[in-house]
């Protein structure tokens, strides 16, 4: 009997853990998320963490997602995680944010729970999901989530570059997640720590796009605290107009500095995105499509010699292949114009090159259900290997606020299931790099000079002219005297160029050089050879 009532109690415990987390005809979204860096390198003490976040999509219920992803970063040695790298969560509470302030909004501050339990114990490279909140939330609302941390944290997992303005009580400061007011909360942090996503309750109809990006994805040089990232404006449009299609989630998953391949030291620590898609895309919940916006920072942290454009591009199928196998769809992003990218050592116009094969690659390649043409989307029409002026937020590679506006108006797939997915990519086109070619032929002679005769000697060359540029210019050093050691002509050498100057690009167009010198009767020749170096430039006003 008793192995009968244990077999009991193990299949009842069973159905009551696969019973539905949602009610009937809904199901769970991801309204916000933020990828989980490890190179914070601070432990927090005994303190309150209030953190606002910028939902895209409302729902009835909420339920959050708390990261101990890089507790033991760096990894001890051997197989066992120790104690100290387990993340103790104390208490947490989820309320609406009030104005601007540190503050919750009166009678939405609920408490969060974890297997009906207010704390939590987290093993490192691992996360915590939240048992559901009845907190009803709208589309585009601002939350104010409250982590108290008793004792002293591990290595705290945290998103960099937030551009989201949030609040900690100092190291001591104790447990204030509950309460409604700002009291205490002195210290002002510009990342989010430990929490990574929140889900929403909502209609089986109702679903999210990832975009999966670098710097530009993440928000970089957007103005802070106003939520002008391009996800950010996407997610606007799309609950604004009552998306027919159903995906009215956005999940920001940008990291400054990010690449297809490599991890990179910099930004808060980078994971590349081929070893982040089970964490920051493949586990979110509700997720139908996923936008690619990487490959830029490939190119530009590396030096030229070492950027392998077959790489990248099969990093990229290695990407969509991960994303399709587990069920999602996959929109390419083309990559935004970089030219003379403030960042040294980021741009050279062998890069540009490889951007653009990339980008070929992209538009091309049957590896995706579509592309998004973020290229075309922000370049300049004159010159369409820089951003557009009015999109620049001065350092040539990041947009401004208007140009994230720009990124998220070219998502247009989203607004009309009637339009095919790839629709965006039926534009064709082509990048010209700036160039300027000049070369030469032959070096001219005059053979012999003959002592004792007045005579006048003659001799050509061509000069082949390539220019991308609306206007170009041919000059030549000044020619002076032909001259053998101390010993020079009398007589000057005289220059003369069949064109010099061109009001529009030309290539490959040949300009006869001639060349004239003048020997009297009268002038001493000295044995040896004659010469003069002669420097041939071309130049434009307008690259």
């Amino acid at each position: 009997m008793k192995v009968k009532l244990a077999a009991a109690l193990a299949a009842a415990t069973t159905l009551l853990a696969a019973a539905p987390a949602h009610a009937a005809g809904t199901h769970w979204v991801t309204t916000w998320g933020a990828s989980t860096q490890p190179d914070s390198r601070r432990t927090l003490t005994n303190l309150t963490i209030r953190q606002i976040v910028h939902i895209s999509v409302g729902g009835s219920k909420v339920r959050l997602r708390i990261s101990n992803a890089f507790g033991a970063y760096p990894a001890a040695a051997g197989d066992a995680f120790l104690d100290a790298t387990a993340l103790q969560i104390g208490s947490v509470y989820v309320g609406r944010q009030s104005g601007t302030t540190a503050a919750v909004v009166p009678g939405t501050q609920t408490q969060v729970t974890f297997g009906g339990r207010p704390t939590v114990k987290i093993s490192p490279d691992s996360d915590v999901v939240s048992d559901p909140v009845a907190l009803p939330v709208g589309d585009g609302d601002n939350l104010a989530i409250s982590i108290f941390v008793p004792g002293t944290t591990p290595n705290a997992s945290y998103h960099s570059g937030a551009r989201q303005r949030s609040y900690m009580t100092p190291a001591g400061g104790g447990d204030r997640a509950a309460q409604m007011d700002a009291t205490g909360f002195t210290s002002i942090t510009n990342s989010w720590w430990f929490l990574d996503a929140v889900s929403v309750e909502t209609g089986d109809s109702i679903g999210a796009v990832v975009a999966l990006g670098d710097s530009i994805t993440e928000g970089a040089n957007s103005t802070s605290n106003t939520n002008h990232r391009w996800p950010d404006y996407l997610a606007a449009r799309l609950n604004a107009v009552g998306n027919r299609v159903g995906v009215r989630g956005v999940v920001n998953e940008g990291i400054s500095g990010n690449s297809v391949l490599k991890d990179y030291n910099c930004c808060g620590g980078n994971p590349s995105g081929l070893s982040r898609l089970d964490r920051d895309v493949i586990s979110h919940d509700g997720v139908s499509t996923v936008i690619v916006a990487l490959g830029i920072n490939d190119i530009g942290n590396y030096s030229n010699e070492t950027v392998v454009v077959d790489d990248i591009t099969d990093g990229m199928r290695q990407l969509a292949d991960r994303l399709h196998r587990a069920g999602l769809k996959v929109i390419m992003a083309t990559l935004t114009p970089f030219q003379n990218a403030t960042l040294a050592g980021y741009y050279s116009v062998e890069k540009d090159a490889k951007r653009m094969a990339i980008n070929q690659f992209i538009r091309t390649a049957p590896y995706w259900d579509g592309i998004v043409d973020f290229e075309a989307a922000l370049a300049d029409p004159a010159n369409p290997l820089r951003l557009l002026p009015a999109y620049d937020s001065g350092d040539h590679l990041h947009p401004n606020d208007t140009g994230m506006k720009a990124l998220a108006d070219a998502v247009t797939w989203l607004d009309d299931p009637s339009l095919p997915i790839s629709a965006p990519a039926t534009t064709v086109g082509a990048a010209v790099p700036a160039t300027l070619a000049l070369t030469l032929g032959p070096a001219p002679s005059f053979g012999t000079l003959v002592p004792g005769v007045t005579k006048d000697y003659s001799a050509s060359t061509t000069a082949t002219v390539t220019s991308t540029a609306a206007d170009a210019a041919l000059t030549v050093s000044d020619p002076g005297h032909l001259v053998n050691g101390a010993f020079a002509l009398p007589s000057p050498l005289i220059v003369k160029l069949a064109k010099t100057a061109w009001s529009a690009p030309v290539a490959n167009e040949a300009v006869a050089i001639g060349f004239a010198q003048h020997v009297d009767a009268a002038d001493p020749l000295r044995t040896g050879v004659y010469s003069k170096t002669l420097t041939f430039t071309l130049s434009t006003t307008s690259p």
